[in-house]
């Protein structure tokens, strides 16, 4: 539908241009701007839709059970984009933009302008935005996004310069990679913070967070400890209750610094693994690693912490060097 212009073409290259509030709809999507140009072609099927100035696509989902193959059906958008979001939960999709592309034949829809991505649904609600392109190609099963990206979802944030999402077939997202200026803060009961020069996100089937791996100048911190390292991973589980994230397990590789807010321990080396159930710690360092409580500094090329305890444990037949501290490294 138009309200005041409608061009049409026919030859070599077969298009209709519409002006005046034109929407158009197809396959469940509704599309809208200041102009709109349809093209076609030889068999007049229907090639690309062209949609510029204020440009707005939306797509509703009715849930469990639809678009479980997108390589299947005409809707491009995936059904599950955002983490913490359950599939099969009827959703409303829209992208709000300076201009689109939708080619309907390889399921793509591009933008090379600024714009957002957003989500309300019955369980979550939540967004994207970008201020230089956009790419969501639902058969390939990615969505890319780049130039100061910004994702919000679940009281969470997470800013990169660059953000990739790929999903399965199903719309179910697996992986999130962002790069270059990465900064994630979430809060609540399980507040955490993590800037990197990367860091990417696994997913598991019910689109909880699984795994993190930083890579790059990192540092995080949540309720409990900072960390500092050149490369961080992070190992997640979701309790049956309340079906939040939590820290497992933790690796740490590469000018590796922790350290607890409420107590006096420190610690610092070339690698550090940890598990959070159990609280024993194990640091390795060349030429050596080294464990900090209170006034008292015990090094070795390896240590085994047991945090709760405090008991450590060094490889058999060595023995600690230890001695009063006289200064103490503090969080930059």
């Amino acid at each position: 539908t138009w309200k005041e212009t409608m061009e049409y073409h026919h030859g070599a290259d077969t298009k209709a241009t519409f002006t005046g509030e034109p929407t158009a709809r197809h396959d469940g999507e509704k599309i809208s701007a200041r102009t709109l140009q349809v093209a076609f072609d030889q068999n007049m099927r229907l090639a690309r839709i062209t949609a510029e100035g204020q440009a707005v696509m939306d797509v509703t989902s009715s849930g469990a059970g639809e678009n479980k193959d997108p390589s299947e059906t005409g809707n491009p958008l995936p059904t599950t984009l955002l983490p913490g979001v359950p599939p099969g939960k009827a959703q409303h999709w829209r992208i709000s933009c300076g201009s689109l592309v939708i080619l309907p034949a390889e399921k793509c829809v591009r933008s090379t302008t600024s714009g957002t991505f957003t989500l309300e649904g019955e369980a979550s609600s939540g967004s994207i935005s970008w201020q230089e392109k956009m790419n969501l190609n639902s058969v390939e099963g990615y969505a890319e996004f780049s130039g100061h990206v910004v994702a919000r979802v679940s009281g969470a944030e997470l800013a990169s310069d660059r953000l990739r999402l790929d999903f399965n077939p199903g719309g179910e997202l697996r992986h999130a990679s962002a790069k270059d200026n990465v900064h994630f803060i979430s809060g609540g009961e399980n507040s955490r913070e993590l800037t990197s020069d990367s860091a990417e996100a696994v997913f598991a089937a019910d689109n909880a967070l699984r795994q993190i791996i930083a890579r790059g100048q990192v540092e995080f911190f949540d309720q409990e400890a900072a960390v500092h390292a050149d490369r961080l991973q992070l190992f997640l589980e979701s309790s049956d209750a309340d079906k939040r994230s939590s820290i497992s397990r933790g690796l740490a590789e590469g000018n590796v610094w922790l350290s607890y807010r409420k107590e006096d321990l420190e610690a610092g080396g070339d690698r550090l693994s940890l598990d959070r159930q159990t609280d024993v710690y194990v640091l390795t360092g060349e030429p050596y690693a080294y464990v900090q409580r209170g006034g008292v500094k015990t090094q070795n090329w390896k240590i085994t912490l047991n945090r709760q305890t405090g008991k450590m444990v060094l490889p058999p037949g060595e023995r600690p060097a230890t001695w009063s501290a006289q200064t103490s490294r503090t969080s930059p």
